[in-house]
């Protein structure tokens, strides 16, 4: 009755370890959704990304626009170190 119904772990020439019942609901599913939850958020913000670079493009036109980005991804390699 102490327990609750916890889980014991024993693993091999180890402690004991008592499981709360909120950890086993999560346990890897808890990393797997916040890896989910992660990628989605990626894949969203390369879409806004995306919209944004295009409603610029209509503003200030493409032209613009391409050299601004081609200026942008210049200096990002430059400063990471990678050289063309």
């Amino acid at each position: 009755m102490e327990t609750s119904g916890c889980t014991w772990l024993l693993p091999d020439d180890g402690y004991v370890f008592r499981l709360e019942r909120e950890e086993l609901k999560e346990g890897v599913y808890k990393m797997i959704n916040a890896r989910v939850d992660a990628a989605v958020k990626g894949i969203r913000g390369i879409g806004y990304a995306f919209k944004t670079i295009h409603d610029l493009g209509k503003i200030f036109g493409r032209g613009i626009m391409l050299a601004v980005l081609v200026c942008g991804a210049a200096k990002y390699l430059y400063t990471k170190g990678i050289k063309a």
